[in-house]
């Protein structure tokens, strides 16, 4: 019963994880929009860094087992 219990933990850890990057990630309209409105891409690099980061923390995390 212990083991169901940190199999669960760790499978509502990773969930708000995830949730948390896919939020981070949805910052891409942000970036666009900065786009659109003058910035340039030099000016965006941090910016663009951030979502990379993002991107593959999401792509990296770890899946529960079922």
């Amino acid at each position: 019963m212990d083991h169901t219990l940190k199999n669960m933990r760790h499978a509502e850890a990773c969930k708000a994880q995830k949730e948390s990057l896919e939020t981070r990630i949805a910052s891409q309209a942000q970036i666009s929009l900065l786009r659109k409105n003058g910035y340039t891409d030099g000016q965006l690099v941090e910016y663009n860094d951030k979502l990379n980061r993002y991107r593959q923390e999401l792509h990296d995390l770890k899946q529960p087992m079922p």
